[in-house]
């Protein structure tokens, strides 16, 4: 069972706690920044941490494969949106301990 603050915690709140806290020190920080921004522009981004399910990450993943690119009219490839699924994963993992 998930923590009580976890619980309360969006998945937008979430990713801000990583940035601030452990992202401001890597290389890649401002990579994880866009990430984090594309990740917060969809619904996923509201919910509490505790209510998301695998079926909301695959929707999530599903609809990012689906669309294009608008500053160069590709698909979004299976690569950025696995960037953006671990920056996804890695800001549950710190959240939760």
């Amino acid at each position: 069972m998930p923590s009580p603050r976890i619980r309360k915690m969006s998945l937008s709140r979430a990713l801000d706690k990583y940035l601030k806290t452990v992202s401001v020190h890597k290389k890649g920080h401002q990579q994880e920044f866009y990430r984090s921004n594309v990740i917060k522009r969809y619904p996923i981004a509201l919910r509490n941490m505790d209510e998301i399910t695998t079926v909301d990450i695959a929707t999530y993943r599903d609809v990012r494969l689906a669309e294009i690119n608008p500053r160069t009219g590709k698909p979004i490839t299976g690569n950025t949106v696995r960037l953006e699924l671990a920056l996804l994963s890695f800001s549950v993992q710190y959240c939760s301990c």
